[in-house]
């Protein structure tokens, strides 16, 4: 009795400090850290009620194949610090796989962690960028970002922040357009059930601020999961969209364009970006055209091992080497990994960790496509877009958001009163 309460304290408390460190990461790495290693606990007292869940047992099995490419890696000290650092892929699985049920409540709670800790960055991150207007949109024009946080100063400063620290210490702008992707079906889902002036602050803030944050990935993510969901819902017929909430939807990124500099920085500096690829321009220090770079190279890697894999230490190293065999116009700083993370999985780990990987997302399209509240399906769309645009397993942020959003969301599938 007494290690089935401490076991439901543990999962409880090791959600709500996963849910604050996809934000303070950067401060202190201990919130998901202890936060993973808490949900995992939380099978104190539980064993008897394990469940054999495919989606469980295939996000411990992307790690597991990791943990073994350390057999054939050649660079040992930078496989240990990768696996150690996708832990979470093995843990939150284990803790999620024994029954342990949070009542709406707790899920409240853990939700309003999540979208407060989030919103009140992005909102700070927008009176600061008022504050430095002028130079944060030269930036803009330069392939900058809007910088979120430095890591290193008191997250409330309204100095300017520079760019070239945010994007090394701080809190990454991709991933942050990423979360608050997550943020707004999240909050749109309690805001229906509430009707809570509280919710709908949240889902304003993150979609105002991932339009001003402009940040490709997670815009992507947003608006192709947005675009499924409203495809299939047409299809179907099943299902109402609301006319008005479309409407605003397609104004808004063209009101933003014409109304804050900004934006149009950014999509002028994107349409160049764009346009480099194909006439052979210049590419360095053009983010897009870095990145197909980049995926051309990890093709050349993942046909150097296509059945198991260089394994993970190693992927960094045949990288390198494929920029150099193809001749590539990048200079060494800006020959990125591959920013892809299904080419990443299958470059590291061959066909085997690409069928994994495509298990998970069929899978949880499965669960979710399903059901009447297309939320939690949308959650599913922007993590699988996401993966297209960024490597999201390669760092704690990733690795833990990806086992939280899909097993703490499909934990109980009957209960609806989270989505």
């Amino acid at each position: 009795m007494l290690l089935r309460r401490i076991g439901q304290y543990c999962f409880f408390g090791g959600n709500l400090l996963i849910a604050a460190g996809f934000v303070w990461h950067q401060a202190s790495p201990a919130f998901l850290s202890l936060g993973t290693i808490a949900v995992a606990l939380g099978l104190l007292g539980q064993v008897q009620y394990f469940e054999r869940n495919p989606l469980h047992l295939s996000l411990a099995a992307l790690w597991v194949l990791g943990l073994f490419s350390g057999i054939y890696t050649m660079h040992g000290s930078q496989w240990w610090s990768i696996t150690t650092r996708q832990l979470a892929l093995f843990l939150l699985p284990l803790g999620y796989s024994f029954g342990r049920t949070i009542n709406p409540k707790q899920k409240r709670q853990i939700a309003l962690v999540f979208l407060a800790n989030l919103s009140a960055f992005a909102l700070i991150s927008l009176i600061r960028y008022w504050i430095h207007k002028s130079e944060v949109d030269f930036a803009l024009t330069q392939s900058g970002a809007i910088p979120i946080w430095d890591g290193k100063s008191w997250p409330w400063k309204l100095t300017a922040l520079n760019s070239s620290q945010f994007v090394e210490s701080g809190i990454n702008h991709i991933y942050f357009s990423v979360l608050q992707a997550l943020a707004i079906p999240l909050a749109w889902s309690f805001w229906r059930k509430e009707r809570s002036w509280l919710w709908m602050f949240f889902l304003v803030i993150n979609l105002l601020t991932i339009h001003l944050f402009l940040a490709r990935t997670g815009l992507m993510a947003l608006y192709g999961g947005l675009a499924i969901v409203a495809i299939q819902a047409w299809r179907k017929g099943g299902i109402k969209v609301n006319r008005y909430i479309l409407i605003g939807l397609a104004i808004l990124p063209f009101a933003l364009y014409f109304g804050l500099s900004s934006v149009k920085n950014k999509v002028d500096n994107s349409i160049t970006d764009i346009r480099s690829i194909g006439q052979g321009a210049d590419i360095n220090h053009r983010s897009l055209a870095m990145r197909v770079e980049a995926w051309k190279t990890a093709g050349c890697v993942i046909f150097t091992s296509p059945v198991i894999g260089v394994s993970t230490g190693d992927v960094h190293y045949f990288m390198q080497k494929c920029y150099t065999d193809n001749q590539t116009s990048l200079y060494p700083e800006n020959r990125i990994p591959p920013h892809n993370q299904y080419l990443e999985t299958t470059a590291a780990l061959g066909v085997l960790g690409l069928f994994a990987l495509a298990f998970i997302g069929w899978y949880s399209f499965r669960n979710f496509a399903g059901r009447k509240d297309k939320t939690a399906w949308l959650s599913v769309l922007i993590m699988a877009i996401a993966f297209c645009f960024e490597s999201m397993l390669q760092t704690q942020v990733g690795v833990c958001l990806f086992p939280f959003f899909l097993l703490f969301y499909l934990h109980d599938p009957d209960e609806q009163q989270f989505y």
